[in-house]
């Protein structure tokens, strides 16, 4: 993910990525995915994404929710 990428667009192209996997023959389950994921965000989600590493019985559906929470709180401040 390129610093400044909306975290929604970068979440499509991900399950774009899920399902190409999945197509291949090569399904990723939801715990790679959440690894995968995380990994792959800007430095600006660097702390939330450690947290959620972190976290026991994380699931793909929160982490993606909870981070989608950061990115919408971080455009309404930038706005202002």
């Amino acid at each position: 993910m390129e610093s400044g990428t909306q975290f929604a667009v970068h979440v499509d192209q991900f399950k774009e990525i899920v399902i190409q996997m999945k197509t291949i023959g090569e399904p990723l389950d939801e715990t790679r995915q959440l690894v995968l994921l995380l990994s792959s965000l800007a430095d600006e989600y660097r702390v939330i994404s450690t947290v959620h590493e972190n976290t026991p019985n994380m699931t793909l559906a929160y982490a993606i929710q909870a981070l989608s929470g950061v990115d919408a709180s971080d455009e309404s401040s930038s706005a202002q």
